[in-house]
Order: structure tokens, then C-alpha cells, then sequence
């Protein structure tokens, strides 16, 4: 845990070339987001590992950043499964101050710069990634977790020789036990807006697992047509306001996606989180059902990560009506 006197502004910053703890060489930087910088680093031995370390912002936003940053560590400690980001080691930087997490070095990219740079996925590539995802965050739920910010950047996709396993990543937005804690105020949005449930644009503290139902789909309907169902956060909210707007038709973007994968995928994202699967579980076996078994326990391949094919693209299947609840699915 990081304690009281820690919470400061760190001077000077980590950088390349830093040593962290007389343990970590900085070699390069991997990526940076809005609370951590990731480094490729030399660890004992000479093992390389990737170094996540805190962003340093304003005096007054470091103390909230230092708290997401240790809730990661917590979450990542709490839970051990093959589909979620695992962490070697933690601490703070005794010269600096910062904190810090050790990650394995992981061979692959994050679905989102895939997406970035083929677009549409094959959809019994998309369906899988979103199945892995699906593993990964239902022992989250379990453990009393709601991860708030699922979204392509935050599932890296491991190549491990020649298959690929989906790992979740970034918990600094979790919800821990049931309850939010103090970093998130009542009414507050908190999230990415293309990738965000309705009830959780008003007010992140009270959002259930049920908004990462929402979130697992929204991945998978921009897997799918290569491209958010809200492109720009303005939709997203105006859909949030205007109750007669659904979620735009996903086979209005990919009409070669079958009428039982959309409305498995648009099962998940009704408005009511009430009318939407309840849980992961059936979010899953929802659309198991919908791709077909035998597909969906093939692994799923590196060479699979590619643009949807010309011949896929030439499908126009049977356009689907879409469900207004989850139960209609049990119907058939």
C-alpha cells in the first residue's frame, strides 16, 4: 500500500535510462496513457519486462492518480487468470518517489491498434476475442469488481507461439467490492464515451458489472464493422439524452454478420441495464450459440488477426430485428 507521506509530486521524473530501485534499467518507451507511462526495462538477470509507471500531471490530480494507480496493483495482486494482464512485481521509486508495476514483456499488440489497422475483423475472429475477454472479466465479477473502462486499448492480444490469448488490462478505473470508495463521486461519468454504458455516463459510482456487459459488446460491435457504434462522444451522449435513439443497426455497418451474433451483440447493449444479459456468462454462451461451437473452441491464431475478406464482405445476410430484452434470445 502506499502510504500518507508518499502522496506527493515526484521530482524528477522517471525517464529512460532511470534505474529504478537499483533494480530496473528504463531502456525505451513502450506507451503512455492518462495515468501511466510504460517502459521496456532490464530486470534482475537481465530480463527484460515492461516497467508501468505513474504519469505525472498537476499537483493537485497526483494524489488521485498515485490512488487509481495502487487500486491497479490491488486488482492485479487479488486475481490470477490466464485472460487478465498479470503483474511480476510493485513498489515505489526511492529516489523519485513514483510508483510503479512490473508486467511481463509480452509478445503482441492491443486490439485496438489491430482494429486501427485492418478495420472489420472476420467475425468468428471477433467473437473470440470477445469470448476470452468475456473469461478474463467474469472472475473480476466474481471477486466483486466491475473494471469501468473495457475498451480495444485495454485488451492486449498475446501472441504465444501461434495462437493468440486475449488478456485484459488497466484497472485503474475498477470498482472495488461493490463500492466505488471516495476517487468516484455520485452523478460523476467516468470511462471512454465510444465504449461506455448509458447508466454509467451519469454516474460511474453506482454501475454495476452489468456496464462492462455493455462495454464487452461495444468492443465487439467496432471488432465487427470497424468502427464504434458512437464515433464521436456528442452520440453518445446525445443517445444518452434522447430516449428514442437506439444503438445504430450493427449489420447497417457489417451486413455480413449474421442476424444471430447481432442480436446476441445487441442484446447486451439495451438501454435498461435491466433488459440487457445480466451477466457475462450469458453474454457468452449467448454468442457461443450464435457463432457455433465448433468454432468457438478453435484457438484462435495470429495469422487470423486480419481484415475482414472480400468474400466475407460480399455477404448480405438476412437483416435481424433486435431484441428489446435478453429473454427473447431464449426463445430462438
Amino acid at each position: 500500500m502506499l502510504r500518507g507521506a508518499e502522496i506527493r509530486v515526484a521530482r524528477p521524473f522517471l525517464e529512460e535510462s532511470s534505474v529504478v530501485n537499483a533494480t530496473y534499467t528504463l531502456r525505451s518507451k513502450l506507451g503512455e496513457g492518462g495515468m501511466g507511462v510504460v517502459y521496456l526495462a532490464d530486470g534482475p538477470g537481465g530480463q527484460r519486462v515492461a516497467l508501468k509507471a505513474i504519469a505525472h500531471g498537476k499537483a493537485a490530480e497526483e494524489a488521485e492518480l498515485r490512488a487509481r494507480f495502487e487500486r491497479e496493483i490491488t486488482v492485479c495482486r487479488s486475481l490470477s487468470h490466464e485472460n487478465l494482464m498479470p503483474i511480476l512485481d510493485h513498489g515505489v521509486d526511492d529516489q523519485t518517489g513514483t510508483p510503479y508495476l512490473v508486467m511481463p514483456l509480452l509478445e503482441g499488440e492491443d486490439l485496438g491498434a489491430v482494429l486501427a489497422r485492418v478495420g472489420s475483423l472476420e467475425p468468428g475472429v471477433a467473437v473470440r476475442v470477445a469470448l476470452q475477454a468475456c473469461r478474463g472479466l467474469q472472475l473480476l465479477h466474481q471477486g466483486g469488481i466491475v473494471h469501468r473502462d473495457v475498451k480495444p486499448s485495454n485488451l492486449f492480444l498475446e501472441r504465444r507461439g501461434g495462437e493468440i490469448v486475449v488478456r485484459v488490462s488497466d484497472f485503474g478505473l475498477a470498482k472495488l467490492g461493490g463500492v466505488a470508495g471516495t476517487l468516484t463521486a455520485s452523478g460523476m461519468a467516468m470511462g471512454s464515451p465510444a465504449y461506455m454504458a448509458p447508466e454509467q455516463s451519469t454516474s460511474a459510482k453506482h454501475a454495476d458489472a452489468r456496464a462492462d456487459v455493455w462495454a464487452i459488446a461495444m468492443v465487439l460491435y467496432h471488432a465487427l464493422a470497424g468502427r464504434p457504434a458512437f464515433e464521436r462522444a456528442g452520440s453518445f451522449f446525445h443517445y444518452v439524452v434522447d430516449s428514442a435513439r437506439e444503438v445504430p443497426h450493427l449489420q447497417d455497418h457489417a451486413p455480413w454478420v449474421s442476424g444471430l451474433v447481432t442480436r446476441a451483440v445487441h442484446a447486451a447493449l439495451l438501454r435498461s441495464p435491466d433488459a440487457r444479459w445480466p451477466d457475462l456468462a450469458e453474454l457468452e454462451l449467448g454468442l457461443a450459440q450464435a457463432l457455433g461451437v465448433d468454432l468457438v473452441v478453435s484457438p484462435l491464431r495470429a495469422e487470423e488477426l486480419r481484415a475482414v475478406s472480400d468474400a466475407t464482405r460480399a455477404r448480405a445476410e438476412p437483416r435481424a430485428m433486435l431484441p428489446t430484452t435478453w429473454h427473447e434470445l431464449l426463445r430462438g
